[in-house]
């Protein structure tokens, strides 16, 4: 996964929602040949502001989709399968578009954890 850590710029509050194309590169090499591979994704909580006092942002105001989709995800504090494949070698890249609402959110820089988990579970 590429990059580990992804910092987005100043966000204006005239635009309201951002889009953040290849923000993600994710590797994938599946060398056997009777398991399938899925890619999951998965928030640990929501966008949390680092000043005092924390405030939130719901994860789902993040979303997520494969730069050759056409349809946005909400992010979820549930592993959401994203892709899928099977014997090769995979580069999938992820797009972000992030919506503001700044009539409730606090103005500051927010965090979140982001896992990426390749299983052969469905």
């Amino acid at each position: 996964i590429s990059p580990s850590t992804l910092s987005w710029p100043s966000l204006s509050p005239d635009v309201g929602t951002y889009t953040y194309a290849s923000a993600v590169q994710v590797s994938i090499k599946n060398n056997n040949p009777t398991r399938t591979w899925y890619l999951k994704v998965a928030a640990s909580g929501p966008l949390t502001s680092v000043s005092s006092p924390a405030n939130t942002i719901p994860i789902s105001n993040l979303e997520y989709k494969l730069s050759t989709g056409s349809t946005y995800t909400g992010m979820s504090t549930t592993a959401q399968t994203v892709s899928s494949g099977s014997t090769g070698h995979f580069t999938l890249d992820m797009d972000y578009r992030f919506t503001l609402d700044w009539t409730i959110e606090a103005l500051s820089d927010y965090q979140a954890t982001i896992t990426y988990t390749c299983t052969d579970t469905p």
